[in-house]
C-alpha cells in the first residue's frame, strides 16, 4: 500500500509538470514555424504588409481614429465622387460609433473641389511618392483603411467595393480599444 502512493505521487507530478510545459512546447513550436503556417483571416480587404506610416509618405498625422481613406493621384472626378457617397454611407450605418469614424482624401493634386455634402471630408495632399505595395495592380487609385496610430493596415479594390468593408470596419471597431 505504501508503495502505490509514491506512484501516485509520481504520476500527479508528472501530469502537472505536463499540464504546464505542453502550452510553452506548443507556444514555442508556433513560434518557430510562424512563417510556414497559414492562419484564416476573417477580414475582406488585403493585409497592408509591411504597414505604412502617414508620416513615412509626406501626409499630416490625423485625429486619433479609424479613417476611410481614397487616394487619387489626379482631381476627383465621378468614381472618386461616388466612393466618397459609399464613405457617407458606411458612416452613417455605423450609427453609435460614429464618432469613432472618418473619411479622408488622399490626392496629388493641391484644389479638389468637392460638392457640399462631403464637409466632414478631410482632403490631403500627397507629398512623396507612394510605395509600390499601397496599389493594387493596374490601379491608380485606391481604397485604404487607417488605424488610430496612423498605420494604413487595409486595402480595397476601389471597383468592387462593397459592403465587406463596412463589416471589417465593424469588426475592428468592435475588437478596438484604441480610436
Amino acid at each position: 500500500m505504501n508503495r502505490t502512493k509514491p506512484k501516485r505521487m509520481a504520476l500527479k507530478l508528472t501530469l502537472l509538470l505536463l499540464f504546464f510545459i505542453a502550452p510553452m512546447i506548443a507556444a514555442l513550436f508556433v513560434y518557430q514555424a510562424r512563417d510556414n503556417l497559414h492562419f484564416i483571416s476573417k477580414n475582406a480587404g488585403n493585409l497592408i504588409f509591411p504597414s505604412v506610416q502617414l508620416e513615412e509618405i509626406g501626409l499630416d498625422p490625423l485625429e486619433q481614429r479609424w479613417w476611410m481613406a481614397y487616394y487619387t493621384p489626379g482631381t476627383c472626378d465621378a468614381e472618386c465622387v461616388e466612393t466618397l457617397e459609399h464613405f457617407n454611407t458606411m458612416y452613417a450605418s455605423l450609427i453609435k460609433d460614429q464618432h469613432r469614424l472618418g473619411s479622408v482624401l488622399i490626392t496629388e493634386q493641391q484644389n479638389n473641389k468637392l460638392p457640399e455634402k462631403f464637409s466632414q471630408l478631410q482632403i490631403q495632399t500627397l507629398q512623396q511618392p507612394l510605395p509600390a505595395h499601397l496599389l493594387q495592380e493596374n490601379q491608380n487609385t485606391a481604397i485604404w483603411l487607417i488605424d488610430p496610430i496612423g498605420n494604413i493596415v487595409l486595402s480595397y479594390d476601389p471597383q468592387t467595393l462593397d459592403n465587406l468593408m463596412l463589416i471589417d470596419l465593424r469588426h475592428l471597431l468592435k475588437v478596438s480599444q484604441i480610436g
